[in-house]
């Protein structure tokens, strides 16, 4: 093993977190987080720390998009249980699917319903070692022509083990664990996890429209008006195929995606912008909202608080 990469012994459990609560709980973590269904929300963090691993079970009460960088020298191993299937780089995950992130890589996730997200992070030599004593090949080659995949009769159940093993490592004391200690028990806990996986090579992917060009245009286009014409027009695509490719990839429309995008940017100007400063009709208007009295409706729906409530009236 290596060096420490992990406060060791680190417990976190808190509930109903607000949504500006949860981003002081990721530690080691650089990640976008917006919401994408309205309405109050609240999340529930458990996470607990070994020298070279990061256990977490994040519970979300709304759907939501993730997009950022975990520790870094780690490959991430995530999953979610949702109503909807979520979406990951661009891809609608398999159900049964782990899904993986290599060091220097981000997450990026689209999920339209509440949510419970699994999560291990691992540092890589650790993970990589434990990975070929098992397999007897690197998890690069193997994942070159494999999905990480759990089998089907035993997800629920890896799901039960996640949070058993993250309650049993809650209650040790760090201070009589030696080194060794953690290395053994990270290596049994690697191994455990190795053992639900079914052996499944990539399926060779058809050549289809890039649902991707769609979502990078409205995210380079996010303080512009905009129109579904515009974009077909620009992508060359027609308006119905674009709207249907773009649901069924991310499970919300088009024009969803562009007004929660610019909501939350709008969200996080005002958390941190000063009435001295500026001015909510600024900051809107910037986004292309041009109707007061309709922002502030749909901005209360999806957070649940007006845009006077997050403007600061005074500099601290």
């Amino acid at each position: 093993m290596c060096q420490i990469l992990f406060p060791v012994g680190l417990v976190i459990s808190e509930q109903h977190l607000s949504f500006d609560e949860m981003k002081a709980y990721e530690v080691g973590w650089d990640m976008q987080s917006l919401q994408v269904q309205s309405g109050p929300f609240y999340s529930k963090i458990q996470g607990v720390h070994t020298p070279n691993m990061q256990l977490g079970i994040h519970t979300y009460s709304k759907g939501m998009m993730f997009r950022g960088t975990y520790p870094k020298g780690c490959i991430l191993l995530y999953g979610f249980t949702s109503e909807v299937l979520p979406t990951s780089h661009n891809d609608i995950v398999v159900e049964n699917e782990i899904l993986v992130g290599f060091p220097g890589h981000e997450v990026d996730i689209i999920i339209n319903s509440p949510c419970v997200a699994y999560t291990l992070v691992v540092e890589e030599k650790s993970f990589n070692k434990a990975f070929y004593n098992y397999f007897s090949t690197s998890f690069t080659e193997y994942m070159s022509a494999h999905k990480l995949l759990v089998e089907y009769s035993r997800g629920e159940a890896l799901l039960e083990l996640f949070k058993t093993q993250l309650e049993a490592l809650s209650k040790l004391e760090s201070d009589a664990m030696t080194a060794e200690d953690y290395e053994k028990l990270e290596t049994a806990y690697l191994n455990i996890l190795f053992s639900y996986l079914q052996n499944q090579e990539k399926e060779v992917q058809r050549m289809k429209f890039d649902i991707s060009k769609v979502r990078r245009y409205f995210d380079e286009n996010i303080g512009d008006y905009i129109s579904i014409t515009d974009v077909s027009k620009a992508l060359n695509i027609s308006e119905r195929q674009l709207y249907n490719a773009f649901k069924k990839t991310y499970g919300i429309t088009p024009k969803k995606y562009l007004l929660t995008r610019r909501f939350n940017a709008i969200y996080q100007e005002l958390k941190y912008a000063t009435a001295i400063d500026t001015t909510i009709s600024d900051i809107v208007a910037k986004y292309g909202f041009t109707h007061m009295s309709h922002f502030t409706k749909e901005f209360k729906r999806l957070f649940h608080k007006i845009p006077s409530e997050l403007l600061a009236q005074e500099v601290v």
